[in-house]
């Protein structure tokens, strides 16, 4: 397409109107000048109301392509990154309700058996959620692993959270909800203050076969829109299904 082919399409999508406008009164006047029809007074007149139509141009695009920066920033996707920041320690050990999740949360749970006490007897909501013990979902969440497999030490691990968890409840009155899943999860989370203005959800995608120590993880808030949204919808969804595990027994 030529460029004066270009300059139509443009015009006709009301594209660029203060400049093609600028070209055109500039050349008609430089014409009416040099025949000697217009006087160089007017000529300059003229001119300078070119010059605040193209100053308005410039404010006008300005103020668009500022309207695109910030809609750009608020769209971004949330970073990825390998190692929490310091503030999930400092939730896990925090008040306010929890929902946390993971295969076995061997290490998560006992470590956290003083704060989840406390959160308890503020009337916080405390739900966890692991893989069913000796259920097939458990025994692929073992394959996974970039090591030797051994599903008994993974058993076993499952079902020492869930005694934790049993003599929690049995000690500390409160909201203490703990199920089990028949699904196998990709990933783990830890999820602060749900449905408050401080709400936070931590991430952990879990590896398939790779010896390495940090996986990948996210953290996201409401003000990350869909990304926040959708991790939600899965959230619950892996709760409703799954089975409640009577912690007085």
């Amino acid at each position: 397409m030529s460029w004066i082919g270009r300059a139509g399409h443009q015009i006709r999508r009301g594209e660029n109107l203060d400049a093609y406008l600028t070209i055109t009164v500039s050349i008609v006047l430089a014409v009416l000048n040099l025949a000697g029809i217009v006087s160089t007074e007017k000529v300059l007149g003229a001119l300078l109301a070119v010059l605040a139509l193209l100053a308005t141009g410039t404010l006008v695009t300005r103020t668009k392509l500022d309207a695109m920066a910030a809609a750009g920033e608020s769209a971004k996707s949330p970073v990825l990154i390998t190692t929490f920041p310091p503030s999930h320690d400092e939730d896990l050990q925090g008040d306010g309700d929890l929902y946390l999740a993971g295969v076995s949360l061997t290490n998560a749970v006992p470590s956290i058996l003083h704060a989840l006490e406390r959160r308890l007897r503020a009337g916080s909501l405390v739900r966890i959620l692991v893989i069913q013990p000796s259920s097939p979902a458990e025994q692929l969440a073992e394959n996974r692993l970039g090591i030797q497999a051994d599903h008994a030490r993974r058993t076993g691990q499952t079902r020492g959270t869930l005694t934790h968890l049993e003599r929690l409840h049995t000690s500390v009155p409160g909201r203490l909800e703990v199920r089990v899943t028949t699904e196998e999860l990709s990933f783990g989370w830890t999820h602060i203050a749900p449905g408050t203005s401080r709400a936070t959800l931590y991430l952990q995608y879990y590896a398939y076969k790779i010896q390495r120590l940090e996986n990948m993880k996210m953290v996201l808030r409401p003000a990350d829109g869909q990304w926040y949204d959708f991790h939600l919808d899965q959230l619950q969804a892996f709760w409703d299904n799954a089975t409640p595990w009577n912690t007085t027994s």
